[in-house]
């Protein structure tokens, strides 16, 4: 009998042990931690008065700061589909699908396991609030990955904007991130009972080919003769960011769980413009869609009940993200995919040092990845820029000083280790397109964006049902068809085409093409239009999107 009661006891201490164990990880006994993850767009290390911006007043952003453990030495992408799908899954973009922004290149691809599909999996509430940009249609959205709701943009109108809400649309009144913030506060509102992941990837302050941001909000920037429009309007939407973070991190603390919710804040990329008598850049050289610390220096906040506030150098990066969220949570890491990033919970709860290693930022913005172009390695104080630049950062924050001829031995290391990652970064999936599924229940209509049209591809579809389908070229611009022009398709030889008659037209229609089940890489058919670039410097091909749907025959 004493041996039995021995034997309870023991069972006893080893339960409390466990709950002990996950209180700490929730912040609370029975429910597990909140996580909410917001990633601004755009936004550069000197965006933020709390980092010495002269212009700002990034009052929630600043708090944020305060209140948060900040991982000094924290890198993404120098573009945002790449850190977003790294973020997302723990992985290194190039083995997701992902290694650019357009032409097809960001499509992270379905088999992907995201951190919503560990967290549903496990019994959280997941919704996604923002810019997903990681695939327009199915199987590559939100709501294909693991998000039980998601709330994006068609990337229009920022003012009074039409919002996808689970693929389908509506219109809203007021300025997008506020839009978004109101969402997403009413997400929280609904499970502040409950376990849940909200992602919330604002669209601010990038840039936009319209109307980006109100007069009024750029109006106190005018006083500042110094700046251009473009930066006064740039740093309008960082105020603007800054209220809308403001209102979901107040919505936080008004339904009583901030000790229980962890709070990530990071940026997608480094700043666009910010060269000299441009934009406030923290002394850093480069800029987005750059791998100098401009481009690839994010801050990072993060924001728990019983992690220590404070500053921390150690180098660290996107990849990091899904593992440390996972620690947090008290789940283990999936085993059925490799994840790169290393969980940060030690770090982050005792100051635990981690383990040396290397992080490589590569973004090609080619067809494909090619070794050493835009790339850079981090091991320490050091960092190899592509193949013939070497900085120690602890004496050269600025990358002022190539170093690589006094230190060829760590060069020539870094180099090797280099090759050996891209080697194996560069052998999981080929770096193509990937196909758009057309006629599936799954999503009735089908949206493709004249971004997206890569060069030699056009537009990889996967018609899954034989039949007839109408295709919408929408928010049209007539005027670069002034005479006899058509606009049409091709596919496998075939082309159906339109004439444009009318001068005012928003809108060119095709009906009842068509196609067989199987694959085709549809290509646009452009006859006598006036050549011109759009802003981000594509051909304009005279629409913003084109719709695929399935008609009746």
């Amino acid at each position: 009998m004493k041996m039995m009661h021995t034997h309870i006891l023991i069972l006893l201490i080893f339960a409390l042990l466990v709950c002990g164990h996950a209180s700490l990880l929730s912040g609370a006994p029975g429910k597990s931690p909140n996580i909410v993850l917001i990633v601004s767009d755009d936004q550069g290390y000197g965006d933020f008065s709390y980092y010495g911006n002269p212009y700002l007043n990034t009052q929630n952003l600043d708090r944020l700061a305060e209140e948060s453990t900040r991982l000094r030495n924290f890198y993404v992408s120098p573009k945002c589909s790449p850190t977003r799908a790294s973020l997302l899954t723990g992985r290194y973009n190039q083995r997701t699908g992902v290694w650019d922004t357009w032409k097809g290149r960001d499509m992270m691809h379905p088999d992907e396991i995201t951190i919503a599909e560990v967290l549903s999996n496990h019994g959280y509430k997941t919704a996604h609030f923002g810019k997903w940009h990681l695939g327009t249609n199915y199987p590559f959205r939100a709501q294909d990955q693991g998000f039980e709701y998601s709330f994006t943009w068609d990337g229009l109108e920022r003012m009074n904007p039409s919002m996808l809400e689970n693929g389908e649309t509506s219109k809203y009144e007021g300025f997008l991130p506020h839009i978004i913030a109101d969402k997403a506060v009413e997400f929280i509102n609904k499970n502040s009972n409950h376990s849940f992941f909200a992602y919330i990837p604002f669209y601010q302050p990038h840039t936009h080919f319209r109307k980006q941001v109100p007069d009024s909000s750029v109006e106190p920037f005018h006083r500042f003769q110094e700046l251009s429009q473009e930066v006064k309007e740039i740093y309008a939407m960082v105020q603007e960011l800054d209220i809308a973070v403001g209102a979901v991190l107040a919505a936080i603390d008004d339904a009583g769980i901030r000790e229980n919710t962890v709070v990530i804040y990071i940026s997608d990329n480094g700043a666009h413009l910010p060269g000299d008598n441009m934009r406030y850049n923290y002394g850093y050289r480069g800029r987005k869609g750059t791998t100098l610390q401009g481009g690839i220096k994010s801050p990072c906040f993060i924001r728990y009940g019983n992690f220590p506030v404070g500053s921390i150098a150690e180098n660290a990066a996107h990849i990091d993200i899904f593992p440390t969220i996972l620690e947090i949570c008290g789940i283990t890491k999936p085993q059925y995919q490799k994840v790169d990033g290393v969980s940060l919970y030690n770090l982050l709860k005792a100051r635990t040092a981690l383990e040396p290693r290397n992080l490589y930022i590569q973004l090609s913005g080619r067809a494909k990845p090619e070794v050493f172009v835009n790339s850079t390695v981090i091991s320490g104080s050091h960092k190899l820029h592509q193949s013939g630049t070497l900085y120690d950062l602890k004496d050269d924050p600025g990358e002022l000083r190539n170093i690589y001829g006094q230190s060829l031995v760590i060069a020539e290391k870094l180099k090797r280790d280099y090759l050996e990652w891209f080697a194996d970064v560069t052998s999981e999936r080929p770096f193509e397109p990937a196909y758009t599924i057309v006629g599936s229940e799954k999503q009735e209509v089908i949206t493709l964006y004249h971004t997206k049209l890569h060069e030699t591809r056009g537009y990889p579809i996967q018609v899954e049902s034989t039949g007839y389908y109408r295709f919408s070229f929408l928010e049209f611009q007539p005027y670069l068809y002034p005479e006899n022009g058509k606009l049409g398709i091709s596919y496998k030889g075939r082309e159906a085409l339109a004439a444009i008659e009318d001068t005012e037209a928003t809108a060119i229609v095709i009906d009842r093409v068509f196609m067989e089940k199987g694959q085709y890489d549809l290509h646009i058919v452009m006859k006598n239009k006036v050549p011109e670039l759009f802003k981000y410097g594509n051909e304009d091909m005279g629409f913003r999107k084109l719709t695929i749907e399935r008609i009746d025959n």
